[in-house]
């Protein structure tokens, strides 16, 4: 089972595909939200809350195709890497990168489930629209 979907997550990994999941779930979904709810345009919202459920889903997957076989990349390096770090910013950074796959799947699963409940309530928006026409 497990070697099963590590052949299927292998074949749909793309460091690019990555990229553009995590902008649109992290930058454009959330404008795409509040312009669209703005303006009443309840059906691409709908299609937007779609997308971005196909794109939580990706990052799910990816971070735990990456988290079964994740290796801390900085293990045995602590005074290493607390010598390079100069700022706030770098430790940051560095944090990140050790939880790199877990960070997917939180990230996957917050903004998923709540395009889920966008979803969900612009198709009974819709349908309540289309009942009173």
């Amino acid at each position: 089972m497990v070697t099963a979907f590590q052949a299927f997550a292998h074949s749909i990994y793309d460091g690019w595909a990555l990229f553009i999941a995590l902008a649109y779930t992290f930058g454009a979904y959330s404008f795409l939200v509040g312009k669209l709810s703005e303006l009443k345009k309840w059906r691409l919202l709908q299609i937007a809350s779609a997308i971005c459920l196909i794109t939580s889903a990706y990052l799910i997957i990816i971070g735990v195709y990456q988290a079964i076989d994740w290796v801390n990349p900085f293990a045995g390096k602590g005074t290493e890497v607390a010598s390079t770090v100069h700022n706030p910013k770098g430790g940051l950074i560095i944090l990140l990168i050790v939880v790199w796959p877990y960070a997917l799947i939180l990230v996957g699963l917050a903004v998923g489930h709540i395009a889920q409940r966008e979803f969900r309530a612009t198709t009974k928006l819709l349908r309540l629209i289309a009942k009173k026409e």
